[in-house]
């Protein structure tokens, strides 16, 4: 945090390094008067506040003795441009001291009280920005979570996306303060890239799991994925867009079985294009799930339970898009995950099937769905994860056959 306390620092102290040269002979000699005037020159450059405290007494005290007199009108002059200065300073630097002492006491309430109060003073400040951040995202991913900070915390991460992205940088070169808020590394030396991944992240986690804003974090949970980030393997990011296109699949797959109920119980035209369309999701969330089992897989950390149920989703999915086919899969996840990841904010390519058979696939299936404590860690974080519950709505082909009743399958992951 030092950095950033020299930062305010040097910002507004060069103001008053920019002045011109100092009159140093005086129309009088008027007791005290020389003595005064040096004692706000020798203080007036800190770089202490006790130092500045002294400098803007000095002066207030030679304008009120001295400042009438004409003959004084070129030292008044300069004292009075440079007293605005130095107080400023003096404000800035207790906003800056608050800050300091409250992000290590862990008093987070003054941390975004006194954070706010730089970045309103120096909007570009991309180091308070990232640490504020990441306290608000600690926060969201705690046990119990604690939203007090989201909104803040999104908006203040949004900002410096915007900020990093326009070419503004951190002041000491760290991407942030105070060891635990440093976003360059040692594997990541770019901390710029790392902290765009863990920003995105930040948003894509709080909107999405925080505030129930799942389309509208998609892009961030993407672009999370694609910087030079520790975010890159997280599983869990890949497995909550998997979770989207499950949510997608069941939305369209309740569409389609009203339609069909609506015509007698027979697949039109308009039907087997929603098929369609649900098989597109379901290549999607493969994708999605393939990425976040193989990840998870190569992280010592990662529960035996998550990557278990993430490749009891995969079966599953593989199963349904393929009318219960089980060999293969691998050779296809592999063909799958060799590809970029695709963007989820992109249109799903419908997968048209050459035929269609009788209902043979369950309507709905509940599964136990492990959701993972991200790490705020600039590394692949540990996987800690906790069940739940959610429904998943598998299509039924018809040709003229009733939909048949809701299946109960086994227990897999979301």
């Amino acid at each position: 945090m030092k950095n950033i306390f020299r930062f305010l620092m040097i910002g507004l102290m060069a103001i008053t390094f920019a002045s011109a040269t100092i009159p140093s002979v005086f129309a009088q000699d008027a007791t005290g008067q020389e003595e005064i005037y040096k004692r706000f020159l020798d203080n007036r450059k800190g770089p202490s506040d006790e130092k500045l405290k002294v400098a803007i007494a000095a002066g207030e005290e030679y304008l009120q003795k001295f400042g009438a007199d004409p003959l004084n009108k070129e030292i008044v002059d300069y004292i009075n441009k440079q007293l605005p200065v130095l107080k400023k300073v003096v404000a800035d630097n207790t906003v800056v001291a608050r800050f300091n002492q409250s992000v290590p006491a862990k008093n987070w309430d003054e941390a975004f009280s006194a954070g706010k109060e730089i970045l309103a003073k120096n909007p570009d400040n991309v180091d308070v920005m990232l640490i504020l951040a990441s306290i608000g995202f600690d926060n969201a991913v705690a046990t119990p979570p604690v939203d007090k900070y989201n909104a803040d915390a999104v908006a203040i991460a949004k900002n410096a996306i915007q900020k990093i992205n326009e070419g503004k940088t951190s002041v000491g070169g760290n991407y942030g303060a105070f060891g635990k808020y440093e976003y360059k590394t040692d594997k990541f030396a770019d901390g710029k890239s790392n902290a765009l991944g863990w920003m995105n992240y930040t948003v894509g986690y709080i909107m999405y799991n925080r505030q129930n804003m799942k389309k509208e974090a998609l892009p961030f949970l993407y672009k999370a994925t694609q910087a030079n980030s520790g975010t890159k393997s997280i599983a869990e990011i890949y497995r909550s867009i998997g979770a989207w296109y499950l949510d997608e699949f069941n939305r369209i797959g309740l569409e389609r079985k009203a339609k069909i109920e609506a015509n007698n119980n027979e697949d039109n035209d308009e039907t087997k294009t929603l098929l369609a369309l649900q098989m597109g999701y379901t290549e999607r969330a493969i994708d999605a799930y393939s990425r976040a089992s193989k990840i998870a897989n190569a992280n010592p950390d990662a529960a035996k339970e998550y990557k278990d149920g993430l490749l009891s989703r995969i079966k599953e999915l593989y199963a349904i898009r393929f009318e219960g086919k089980t060999d293969g899969l691998d050779a296809y996840t592999a063909t799958l995950t060799a590809k970029p990841f695709p963007d989820p904010t992109t249109p799903v390519t419908p997968v048209v099937e050459k035929t269609t058979t009788a209902a043979t696939s369950p309507t709905a299936v509940t599964i136990a769905t492990p959701a993972a404590k991200p790490s705020t860690s600039v590394t692949a974080p540990s996987v800690k994860p906790a069940v739940s519950t959610t429904p998943v709505t598998a299509p039924a082909k018809t040709t003229k056959t009733p939909a048949k009743k809701p299946v109960t399958k086994k227990k897999g992951t979301r």
